[in-house]
């Protein structure tokens, strides 16, 4: 480690990159069901949140994407209230954990695209499900899911790549703001404003993505492999920067003299 700081908030994110690390090199079986559960968690609300969109937008169209945009959180509280690994959250902790040294650059990037590929496989198992359920026949050409991936997949990379980055912070903001609180009414409040205000504003989450995708997919829609491979490579970049290069070195460094920006 390089520099010791008395942040009480640092000591915690080495706390939770120690125990990231240690359960990948003991148990790899228990780190990967893990990451698949976080994908299981997202891929859940995605669904209900859009099935919501279409039942309320047909009497009250302002209605549907801000439905969608409260409901998509509960994924992220489940993912942190149950102990999921998302890998965009681990790209702020392992991005941290390499600039203070308490594992290897190598070693943090190794751990977070073997986790980002694990919670494609959660949210294409619960694609699976959804789409062989009942609630599959929501999910047809004219739906809200079809339009949301529409509208992502016809973006320009460089809107991608912005807008990747815009997700991560959003993401990473809640992550480390809930990690101050005590109050668990006060932790969810505060997943779910923030979590909001980047679902409405559209923006590129990789492991959001996944879950949309999915859903689609496997519900029986066609999409342009091309474009899709395009759009998660680009949301999987912007997603390193926005939330490993600015929130997580960002916040090292902030926090990595005698005077840490939070204690």
């Amino acid at each position: 480690m390089s520099d010791k700081p008395i942040s009480n908030f640092m000591n915690k994110i080495d706390g939770a990159v120690s125990k990231k690390e240690t359960l990948f090199d003991q148990s790899k079986t228990k780190y990967l069901l893990r990451a698949i559960y976080a994908g299981f968690f997202l891929t859940l609300p995605t669904a209900i949140g859009m099935i919501l969109w279409d039942v309320i937008a047909l009497d009250y169209p302002p209605l549907g994407k801000i439905t969608y945009a409260l409901i998509f959180p509960i994924g992220l509280a489940m993912i942190i209230y149950l102990n999921g690994e998302l890998a965009t959250s681990n790209m702020m902790y392992l991005f941290t954990g390499a600039h203070r040294r308490n594992l290897t650059w190598s070693k943090a990037l190794t751990i977070i695209v073997i986790c980002t590929l694990m919670n494609l496989l959660g949210a294409i198992i619960v694609g699976i499900l959804i789409g062989n359920s009942s609630a599959a026949h929501y999910f047809n050409a004219d739906s809200a899911l079809m339009t949301v991936i529409n509208a992502k997949l016809d973006k320009d990379i460089w809107t991608l790549f912005i807008d990747g980055i815009l997700a991560n912070i959003f993401v990473n903001i809640t992550i480390m703001g809930q990690m101050k609180m005590k109050d668990d009414t006060a932790r969810l409040f505060f997943i779910i404003a923030v979590i909001f205000l980047f679902v409405y504003g559209g923006f590129e989450h990789i492991i959001a993505n996944f879950s949309l995708m999915s859903l689609a997919f496997f519900s029986g829609n066609e999409m342009n492999l091309v474009a899709v491979l395009m759009n998660w490579t680009i949301a999987f970049i912007g997603n390193l920067i926005g939330g490993g290069v600015i929130m997580g070195l960002g916040y090292s460094f902030l926090n990595s003299h005698d005077a840490p920006y939070l204690d």
